[in-house]
């Protein structure tokens, strides 16, 4: 009585094995799709007679937000690098000779791929321009000024492929020049959208 118990017991034991294997070994599907990645350069333009490129001058924006827009409305952080975690805010001074050139990179990450509105943007101005290392004018912004901006401008994420993004910001439409100081109101744009 007690052997069959046993028998029972175990045979009940073993089909239970046999049903775990069986569903461990049930085929996923595997094929979702591998991430693509954002790159953001900063280009700037500001003629030679409004702010020229010079190696003293100095224009800072400080970039604490970053993140492409799905057309869902989700939104991916993109960070200072493609190995970094998190974003910490970064100051980028927009007269860098990297920057007049496209080359200033200011955000980079994986994102799923897909389609995008554009992409949104905290940066607060420097209070101040420098120009020639020595000579200082304080920057105003309007009172109602918000450093959070939605650039709408539509691109594609692709599975395994690089979308680099162009984020213009025109200082010659951005600071104009008061009495004493500049007067500081955002216009960027993306200027270039590429996937290679």
């Amino acid at each position: 009585m007690c052997s069959t118990k046993l028998q029972v017991f175990a045979a009940g034991v073993c089909v239970l094995l046999l049903t775990v294997a069986n569903m461990s070994c049930t085929p996923y599907d595997f094929s979702s799709p591998s991430p693509g990645e954002i790159k953001i350069q900063l280009k700037t333009i500001s003629s030679p007679d409004h702010i020229p490129f010079l190696p003293l001058n100095n224009f800072g924006l400080t970039v604490s937000i970053l993140e492409g827009v799905e057309t869902n409305g989700n939104r991916v952080p993109i960070y200072s690098d493609i190995q970094a975690i998190k974003r910490n805010p970064i100051d980028y001074n927009t007269l860098d000779y990297r920057a007049r050139d496209s080359d200033l990179v200011i955000g980079a990450g994986y994102a799923p791929p897909g389609d995008y509105l554009g992409i949104d943007i905290t940066a607060v101005p420097d209070s101040q321009v420098v120009l020639n290392g020595y000579q200082v004018v304080g920057v105003t912004t309007p009172y109602n000024y918000n450093p959070n901006l939605r650039i709408l401008y539509p691109f594609k994420v692709e599975e395994s492929k690089l979308t680099t993004i162009t984020l213009t910001v025109d200082l010659d439409q951005s600071l104009v020049k008061g009495f004493v100081t500049y007067h500081f109101t955002p216009y960027y744009y993306i200027s270039r959208v590429t996937v290679q």
